[in-house]
């Protein structure tokens, strides 16, 4: 059993208080294999509830996902402190009521209310819940193989126009193939725009070489929070969040402007595209090292994730072998863990190009409460690190431990159940072939 912390608050799909706003009652028409789910999690902090426009800044900024993801199934789960007041309800449900127009983006006209299961959970106190708990629950329930997830709503992170098309592609595209873990990065568009951000707009205004870069992955130079002196250790970013980011600019020019790459065309390049995302993976791995713990902990690099529930092996399922760790409640708390471990139990780390999410100027300023009335509690801001640890650096120290282990062991599971196999169909075939001869 793993080590964790005393909850005080334990949440699941079975807990009464949690209200169900849309039932998704076109799940059933769904295609489990090729249609893509998006989990989204918001929590809604007491400071940001007292504020009415922040809180529909928030509520918004969740629609607007949903919509573009559209009409790909999705689950939005929200955590609302202090939100057990009459007021606060009525506007979380009719916000999402089935019955009421929504937004719309897109050229067509979407129904995201049939097809998405949102769920609030309106606490009666002011403390923040875990949102790695949230985003198991998002992600257990998804109804299909692919699942996206750890898109930051709260830093205003609205998914590109295209997202969903080229999400569906790759489901497509690596259908046969199981075990494979999609990244892509989160910006700070440094530009007011309405909306969803295209693809072709950051290609735009994005250059490498510039310091002048409309397009920022530094998303905490943006945060509302500014950690001074007191607020945690903020590592710069880490190696396999550059060589992702870099990759994932590369692979997306070649697919949307068709220009000329290192990693597409030929063998050669293949090989060498091979070599990057092995790179890439050894990285993440290399973050589970005890002289890595500190960086690990207070990594802010948002990496977005599209995962198989399938692993590599047969009888693997992603969600039990890999879930995000409750107890690890907090902005800066191990935030890519589950990526992390992903990688080191063998899972393929690739690139979605085309797939993206951004925060504008103005997305990130409505969030930001005018005036905190309020002394916070912990897990409020992204300045809090593991907030559900009273006093808990042995206990972080005992959980990473564990964690450890548990990725090595079943490792070693999945590889002696591999080599068992392949024994077994060597020695049918030297049969066979002694039978024919």
């Amino acid at each position: 059993p793993r080590p964790t912390a005393t909850c005080h608050d334990e949440i699941s799909w079975y807990d009464p208080r949690i209200t169900i706003i849309s039932e998704a009652k076109l799940w059933d028409k769904i295609n489990v294999k090729e249609d893509v789910t998006l989990a989204l999690t918001l929590q809604i902090s007491a400071n940001q509830v007292e504020d009415s426009s922040t809180r529909s800044a928030l509520l918004n900024l969740a629609e607007m996902n949903i919509d573009t993801w559209a009409p790909q199934p999705c689950v939005l789960i929200i955590h609302v402190a202090n939100g057990a007041s009459k007021e606060v309800r009525q506007q979380v449900i009719s916000q999402f009521n089935p019955q009421r127009p929504w937004l719309s983006w897109g050229a067509e006209a979407k129904q995201p209310k049939d097809t998405c299961l949102i769920a609030a959970i309106f606490s009666e106190d002011d403390r923040m819940i875990s949102g790695k708990a949230l985003l198991n629950m998002a992600t257990d329930i998804a109804p299909t193989r692919w699942v996206v997830s750890r898109i930051e709503l709260e830093r205003g992170q609205l998914l590109s126009k295209e997202a969903s098309y080229f999400a569906k592609r790759a489901a497509k595209v690596y259908g046969d193939a199981s075990g494979k873990v999609l990244v892509f990065p989160q910006f700070a568009y440094e530009k007011n725009v309405k909306g969803p951000v295209s693809i072709i707009d950051i290609l735009n205004t994005h250059n490498e070489d510039d310091d002048t870069s409309l397009v920022n992955t530094d998303l905490a130079s943006v945060d509302c929070d500014k950690c001074g002196a007191d607020g945690p250790f903020i590592p710069p970013a880490h190696n396999s969040t550059n060589m992702m980011t870099s990759l994932w600019w590369d692979m997306t020019k070649s697919t949307i402007l068709g220009e000329k790459s290192p990693y597409v065309g030929s063998d050669f390049a293949l090989e060498k595209l091979a070599e990057a995302l092995d790179d890439i993976q050894m990285s993440l791995i290399s973050l589970l090292k005890p002289e890595n713990t500190r960086d690990f902990q207070f990594m802010g690099d948002s990496i977005a994730i599209m995962v198989d529930a399938l692993g590599p092996e047969d009888g693997m399922f992603s969600a039990d072998v890999a879930p995000e760790i409750d107890a690890l409640g907090g902005f800066r708390c191990f935030k890519n863990m589950r990526l992390v471990e992903l990688a080191a139990l063998g899972y393929t780390i690739q690139v979605l190009p085309g797939v993206f999410s951004a925060s504008h100027s103005s997305s990130r300023r409505s969030l930001c409460p005018l005036s905190n009335s309020r002394e916070g509690v912990l897990g409020e801001s992204q300045c809090d690190g593991c907030f559900m640890f009273k006093d808990g650096r042995r206990l972080i120290s005992d959980i990473l431990g564990e964690e450890r282990q548990r990725v090595v062991k079943s490792s070693t599971l999945w590889y002696a159940m591999d080599w068992e196999r392949a024994r077994k169909r060597s020695s049918r075939r030297q049969k066979r072939n002694r039978n024919n001869s």
